[in-house]
């Protein structure tokens, strides 16, 4: 079992949500990504100590963990996160145990293939650093990478490479895990930050795999975005009728 990382998928604005095992990977959009379809193009190389064909081999890509140590680690434990200003991605933070259990599962049924191990669901980071008790600071995206550039040679901070999995993040798909390996995560990604927070403060948020905070759509469309649906664009709807009630379907 090869373990790799899901900051395989470079950060990227044209990135939707739930990526699939098969999505391309772009070559320099991000040294993090870059390193890491460069380690596994290295394991699928290495084969067996009799020369003969490589064993079979399962790979797994699992989203950012919290383990104590890693950089969200290091962000969601801080007194202050610094990002990018306007920017609010939705996250997938997985927890150890889930890791181990994703292992175990990939162990028990060996089979050849690259697999996204991700939470339950994901969290938009502003509420990720508020469920943490981190205070989130936000500077210009030109004047911090600059700084970033020089600080991250003394190890002073983090690289910019890093930081834009704050700006321009991906949410991956565990549909695949879960069909052929029978891997079913036990932890969103809230659960995640609680465990290695220690915090139970804050009341749980309601958020499907996409992340989606229900609680905040609701509370804008009650004024904000009520009074520019209804004021400003004045959207008139017809035809719901024909959106079926489950199953896919296409708006056009």
């Amino acid at each position: 079992v090869v373990l790799s990382s899901a900051a395989i998928y470079a950060p990227s604005h044209q990135h939707p949500g739930l990526l699939r095992e098969d999505t391309f990977l772009a070559d320099g959009l991000s040294p993090i990504a870059d390193d890491w379809r460069a380690f596994e193009g290295l394991a699928a190389q290495i084969g067996d100590r009799s020369g003969a064909q490589p064993p079979v081999r399962t790979v797994l890509r699992p989203a950012a963990v919290l383990d104590g140590t890693g950089y969200f680690s290091r962000l969601l434990t801080g007194r202050v996160a610094i990002t990018y200003p306007g920017h609010d991605p939705t996250m997938q933070f997985l927890s150890p145990g889930d890791l181990a259990t994703a292992v175990v599962a990939a162990v028990e049924r060996p089979t050849s293939g690259v697999f996204n191990v991700a939470p339950a669901c994901g969290i938009p980071l502003r509420k990720a650093l508020r469920t943490a008790g981190v205070r989130r600071l936000p500077l210009g995206r030109l004047a911090q990478n600059a700084v970033r550039t020089v600080a991250s040679g003394a190890s002073l901070a983090a690289p910019p490479g890093q930081v834009r999995f704050l700006q321009y993040c991906w949410t991956v798909s565990g549909q695949r895990i879960r069909d052929e390996l029978g891997f079913v995560p036990a932890q969103t990604s809230e659960d995640a930050i609680r465990e290695l927070t220690g915090r139970t403060v804050a009341p749980r948020g309601e958020y499907d795999e996409f992340g989606m905070d229900a609680p905040y759509i609701r509370r804008y469309c009650g004024h904000l975005f009520g009074l520019l649906h209804d004021r400003y664009w004045r959207v008139e709807l017809a035809g719901v009728e024909h959106v079926p009630a489950a199953g896919p379907g296409v708006l056009v």
